[in-house]
């Protein structure tokens, strides 16, 4: 009798055990599919990191590429942080959510400068003869009212208060 206590006691302690370890193995398997999920997550960071140097150049097509992809990250991080139990980690994906969102807002304000510099730097291109063509224009007209301003000074009167004119000035103007 007393071996046949010691065998249920023996059956017992292997039940329990196989239960702690399916549930060993469960939680494992849990954690392995997490890791890859969180793998696959930093691999599509890096592919939106790269992604957004492309949209700053302004082209449509990697827009719509680079918000695709970043919806698709956002809503993998959604998901893990579903399953996750820990609240540290929970805000931790939240804070790469709102990181995510922002470095989206910036990118494309970035893509609408660059588009916007574009834009200005064109006009300016078309605008520079006219602006050289101005400056010449301006130049010579100032020369003109430099030479002038100077013929005028030597028509000026000379002498005592302009009334006894020197002699020798009076000839080179004549000359002139």
């Amino acid at each position: 009798m007393i071996l046949v206590l010691l065998f249920l006691l023996l059956l017992v302690l292997v039940y329990c055990e196989n239960r702690r370890m399916f549930a060993i193995d469960e939680h494992s398997e849990k954690l392995f599919t997490q890791r890859k999920q969180v793998e696959n997550i930093t691999i599509q960071i890096l592919d939106i990191s790269l992604l957004s140097e492309q949209v700053v150049s302004g082209n449509q097509e990697s827009i719509t590429v680079y918000e695709n992809k970043q919806h698709q990250v956002i809503t993998s991080l959604q998901e893990l942080q579903k399953q996750l139990q820990d609240e540290k980690q929970c805000q931790r994906i939240a804070s790469i959510i709102s990181a995510l969102s922002s470095k989206k807002e910036l990118t494309l304000a970035m893509a609408n400068d660059v588009q916007a510099l574009h834009t200005t730097n064109t006009i300016i291109a078309r605008r520079i003869p006219t602006i050289i063509q101005q400056a010449k224009q301006e130049k010579q007209n100032l020369a003109k009212q430099i030479e002038d301003n100077y013929k005028t000074k030597d028509k000026k009167k000379s002498g005592f208060f302009g009334l006894f004119p020197s002699k020798k000035k009076i000839n080179d103007q004549i000359k002139k």
